[in-house]
């Protein structure tokens, strides 16, 4: 029987209407994660492994298994007022290429308590604004870049060891123009991995902050203290290379000073960070006493 003869008054026709009905629900409901089928699109290329098929040049790319863009993750948790139409979705980038040379050892796999410095840092992102969290490795550190996979976080390997902090989040915005299109980021949060104390309460407090007013730059302060993460614009992702040599991150952010937004916490968590063996002992004397762990109500 062709469409044409299957009339509305027919049972025939009243079939073809609910097929037609149910169908048309199926492309409502597709058209709401489209995000989501276009990244499994821009996947489909990859090679097994887990790596992206090699462009000239472009990091090694071991994908995420635990922040998904997924909001009904959230519906019934503290964080279900989060909806798609309200708050921004951010992509962390966590430069962690550096050699420990101060501490002596590789600190991010030191343990703090019964979890490992890089594990804090990523759990602290555990939240819906958080889409992915990219962590940049050398291309030699396979026991990093192993802790980084198990912990869900995406492992960035460069083809070459990055000179300094500015070159490995280069190498993350690198990957984020790859991964992510314009409409599907909002902004990029920049959380230097030896800040093992940051928690999910000074995420959320930074993103609902900047998803209000959006600014060019949310900088998190203490006493007045400027710390991290620092969340910056999608559209700043580009500005990157203008950076004059010699100069870091602060150069930018000095660049938009008008369209700075300090955000004061009252948290001296954003200021800590762990760069001696004495930063380690101190760390470790907080985790081991009871109700001193970061993000505690005291």
């Amino acid at each position: 029987m062709s469409v044409v003869d299957a009339m509305p008054g027919t049972l025939a026709g009243r079939r073809l209407l609910s097929i037609l009905s149910a169908s048309l629900r199926s492309l409502q409901a597709a058209s709401r994660i489209e995000n989501v089928i276009g990244r499994a699109r821009r996947f489909m290329a990859s090679s097994s492994g887990g790596t992206e098929p090699a462009y000239s040049p472009v990091p090694a790319v071991t994908k995420s298994s635990r922040f998904p863009y997924v909001v009904e993750r959230w519906r019934g948790t503290a964080y279900g007022d989060w909806m798609p139409e309200t708050f921004a979705r951010l992509v962390v980038i966590v430069p962690a290429a550096g050699h420990s040379r101060r501490m002596g050892r590789p600190k991010l796999l030191l343990p703090l308590g019964e979890r490992s410095v890089i594990q804090r840092l990523i759990d602290a992102f555990d939240h819906p604004a958080v889409v992915e969290v990219m962590v940049v490795v050398r291309p030699d550190d396979d026991e990093l870049a192993a802790a980084v996979a198990a912990a869900g976080a995406t492992v960035i390997r460069p083809p070459e060891s990055p000179a300094d902090m500015k070159a490995s989040v280069g190498w993350g915005l690198e990957a984020l123009q790859r991964r992510w299109q314009e409409n599907e980021i909002d902004a990029w949060l920049l959380a230097p991995a030896d800040h093992p104390v940051l928690d999910a309460d000074v995420v959320e407090s930074v993103a609902r902050a900047w998803a209000v007013s959006r600014p060019a730059v949310l900088v998190p302060t203490h006493e007045g203290r400027r710390g991290h993460p620092t969340i910056f614009a999608r559209r700043l992702a580009t500005e990157l290379p203008t950076i004059p040599e010699n100069h870091g991150l602060n150069w930018l952010v000095a660049l938009h000073k008008d369209e700075v937004e300090e955000l004061e916490l009252g948290r001296p968590e954003v200021l800590v960070d762990l760069d001696t063996p004495e930063d380690y002992r101190e760390l470790c004397r907080r985790f081991t006493t009871p109700g001193s762990e970061p993000g505690t109500r005291q």
